[in-house]
């Protein structure tokens, strides 16, 4: 054989090898599977929840801005913002137990409803079923779990951070009479039903796992009120202060 072609030979297992080592995809950063709901809160105004079946995000589009991660296998809260890089975790039973909002903002809703006095129906929202719960003073709609492939920790994130009806599912919307003792939809409106809680699509989306995770370099902060709030979003005045809770650090004035 010419010599020529013997070192050819030599050198092609070495080109193979390097080609296939340059489209290979890294691993580290494979898809993760997941739903997005596009969605809007009576105060935290719009928020996109994204879900899968070992994870969790919210990010805050409205005026707050914050962001909101956890993760199997612990299920450990950790609420942060990107404007001042700070953050704070809780565990899963502490965000159920208190919210993230004072109660004078939001007041908690009862979980799930009674189904002897609901007519339960099925609708289709972005081509998912969801269950819809109707009666003449509320109506709930939720995705149950196993639709959306998710465990029960995610509709434990969803109601400890929205504090609306979920009914053991992911919530999709809520309209009810309103509650006097909602102190801004009080003060909006008076009398009839509210929209406390909608959806307006779902759709399935690709992300990284790091998606999920809290960006690196950020600091803690002294409370989840910190983070709720933000030092450039609001005034510090005593208003705010009774609202949002008193562990804010106040902004200081030059």
């Amino acid at each position: 054989m010419p010599l020529s072609l013997i070192s050819a030979v030599r050198v092609l297992p070495a080109l193979v090898l390097a080609v296939c080592c340059s489209v290979t995809p890294s691993f580290s950063a494979a898809a993760t599977k997941a739903l997005k709901f596009h969605q809007t809160h009576f105060f935290l105004g719009k928020c996109d929840m994204t879900v899968a079946r070992d994870a969790f995000r919210m990010d805050n589009l409205g005026n707050l801005r914050f962001s909101v991660v956890a993760k199997a296998p612990d299920w450990t809260v950790t609420l942060y913002r990107d404007d001042e890089k700070i953050y704070f975790s809780e565990s899963l039973a502490d965000l159920l137990d208190t919210g993230i909002l004072s109660e004078f903002l939001v007041v908690r809703k009862a979980r799930y409803v009674d189904p002897s006095t609901h007519r339960k129906l099925e609708v289709v929202l972005s081509g998912y079923k969801i269950v819809c719960m109707d009666a003449s003073d509320q109506i709930l709609k939720y995705m149950p779990l196993q639709r959306a492939g998710v465990p029960s920790q995610i509709e434990k994130l969803a109601y400890g951070i929205y504090k609306m009806p979920t009914g053991g599912g992911i919530p999709i919307s809520y309209v009810a009479a309103q509650e006097h003792k909602d102190f801004f939809v009080s003060r909006s409106k008076a009398g009839g039903r509210h929209a406390y809680f909608d959806t307006t699509k779902i759709e399935a989306v690709d992300v990284t796992p790091a998606f999920f995770d809290l960006p690196k370099g950020y600091k803690k902060a002294a409370s989840v009120r910190a983070i709720v709030s933000g030092k450039n979003s609001m005034e510090m005045s005593e208003d705010a202060l009774q609202t949002f809770g008193r562990d804010i650090e106040p902004v200081k004035r030059k």
